[in-house]
C-alpha cells in the first residue's frame, strides 16, 4: 500500500509538470494561465519532495529540503492570484502583487546560508539545526497552514462575488471554471485545514493512526487531475471574455465592482423600456444566441445597460441571466411540444434554444419547472 502511494505522487507529479508545460504554451490569457502553469508546477514539486521526504531519502536529497517550505509559502498567493487574473481584465502583472511572496522570501532570508552549504554540511546542518531554526520552522509552519486557510477564504470570495455580478450581465455563465474554481478552492482548502490539524498534533507529539499528510498530498494529486480534466474538455475554460468583463467591472487601478444604478432617466419610463424589451424577446428572440450579454441586448433596443438592468431587476424580480434563461425554458418547452422534434434528444432542443452547457440547462429547468427535462417531456407526452 505504502509504495502504491508513492506511486500516484510521482504520477500526480509528473502530470502537473505536463499541464504546466501546456499551460505556458498558451497564447490567451497569458498572465492567469502562467500563474496557473507555476502553481502546477510548483504542486508538481512538493509531491515529488514529499515523497523523498516519506521514504526516508532526505539525506540522498539535501539540497531539496529547504525549498519544501519555501514552495508551500508560494502555493496559495499562486492559486489566489491566478483567480484574480483570470475573473479580471487586468492586461499587466502589478509590482504590488509580489507583496504576497513576501513571507516565502523571508522564510529564505531567515536560512539563506543553508543554500551555500555543501551535500555534506546540509546533512550536517539538518542533523544539528539551531534552537533559533527550529523555532522558525515551527512558526513557518503554522503561518503555512493560517496561509491556506486564509487565501481559501480569499479566493471563495471573489468567486461568490464575480458569481453574482457577472450573472447581472450575461446570460450563459461559463459553470464550467466556476464549478472547477470552487471544487478545487474546497478540496485544497480541506487539505490544508488537515494539514494544520497533522502539523499540530505533530508538534504536541500526539500520535493517529493515520498519516494525514499523505491525505493532504493524495487530494493535491486529485486537484492535479481535475484541473487537467478541464482544462483538456474545455480548452477555453480559462479564457474569459475580455468585454464582459468590461461590462461587469469598472477598469480602474482596483478592481472594483460596477455601483448598481437606482434611478431610472427621466425621459425614459420604466414602464416603457419594460415593454419595449418583452416586445424584443418575444418577436426577436435575442435569447437564441447563446453569448447575448446586457450590453448587447441594451443596444438593440435603445436603452442604456443601467437602465435595462434595472427594468429587468425591479419588474421581473430576476437578474439578466434569470430573465433570459426564463425565455430560453419556455423555447424548450415549446420545442418540446413539436410533434417534428420528437426524433431530436432533448439537449439538442436546449442547445437550439440558446443554452449553452448541458449541466446549466438541466439545473435552470427543474429550478423553473420543478421538473427535469426528462419528467416534463414524460409528462408531456402521457398528457
Amino acid at each position: 500500500m505504502g509504495e502504491f502511494v508513492y506511486i500516484v505522487f510521482y504520477l500526480g507529479a509528473l502530470q502537473g509538470i505536463l499541464l504546466s508545460v501546456f499551460l505556458f504554451s498558451l497564447k490567451v490569457n497569458r498572465i492567469s494561465n502562467r500563474l496557473l502553469g507555476l502553481l502546477t508546477l510548483f504542486w508538481a514539486l512538493v509531491l515529488i519532495q514529499f515523497a523523498i521526504q516519506s521514504q526516508g531519502s532526505t539525506t540522498e536529497f539535501p539540497h531539496l529540503y529547504r525549498t519544501f517550505s519555501s514552495l508551500l509559502l508560494s502555493l496559495f498567493p499562486l492559486q489566489y492570484l491566478f483567480v484574480k487574473y483570470l475573473l479580471y481584465d487586468l492586461k499587466k502583472f502589478r509590482r504590488k502583487d509580489l507583496l504576497h511572496f513576501a513571507p516565502s522570501i523571508i522564510f529564505v532570508l531567515i536560512a539563506y546560508d543553508f543554500y551555500f552549504l555543501s551535500g555534506p554540511e546540509k546533512i550536517e546542518w539538518i542533523q544539528n539545526k539551531t534552537h533559533f531554526h527550529q523555532v522558525a520552522d515551527i512558526i513557518i509552519n503554522e503561518v503555512i497552514a493560517a496561509q491556506g486557510i486564509l487565501y481559501s477564504i480569499l479566493i471563495l470570495i471573489r468567486l461568490s462575488k464575480y458569481k453574482k455580478e457577472i450573472e447581472n450581465y450575461d446570460s450563459n455563465v461559463n459553470e464550467v471554471i466556476l464549478f472547477a474554481l470552487y471544487r478545487s478552492t474546497i478540496l485544497i482548502f480541506a487539505a490544508w485545514i488537515i494539514g494544520a490539524v497533522a502539523v499540530n498534533l505533530e508538534l504536541l507529539n500526539i500520535s493517529v493512526n493515520v498519516n494525514l499528510f499523505i491525505i493532504v498530498y493524495l487530494i493535491i494529486v486529485l486537484v492535479i487531475y481535475i484541473t487537467s480534466y478541464v482544462v483538456i474538455k474545455t480548452p477555453e475554460v480559462f479564457k474569459l471574455d475580455a468585454i464582459k468583463m468590461q461590462v461587469a467591472f469598472l477598469k480602474t487601478g482596483e478592481d472594483k465592482q460596477i455601483a448598481t444604478v437606482i434611478n431610472i432617466n427621466s425621459n425614459i419610463e420604466e414602464e416603457e423600456l419594460n415593454k419595449r424589451l418583452i416586445t424584443y424577446m418575444e418577436n426577436e428572440k435575442p435569447y437564441l444566441d447563446p453569448n447575448i450579454n446586457l450590453l448587447q441586448l441594451a443596444d438593440k433596443i435603445d436603452a442604456k445597460r443601467n437602465q435595462l438592468s434595472f427594468v429587468i431587476n425591479n419588474k421581473h424580480e430576476m437578474n439578466f441571466n434569470e430573465f433570459v434563461n426564463s425565455y430560453r425554458v419556455e423555447e424548450v418547452k415549446k420545442l418540446m411540444l413539436d410533434p417534428a422534434n420528437d426524433s431530436l434528444k432533448i439537449i439538442s432542443l436546449a442547445y437550439d434554444a440558446g443554452f449553452n452547457s448541458k449541466a446549466s440547462f438541466n439545473r435552470i429547468f427543474k429550478n423553473i419547472t420543478g421538473m427535469t427535462p426528462s419528467q416534463f417531456y414524460s409528462v408531456d407526452k402521457v398528457g
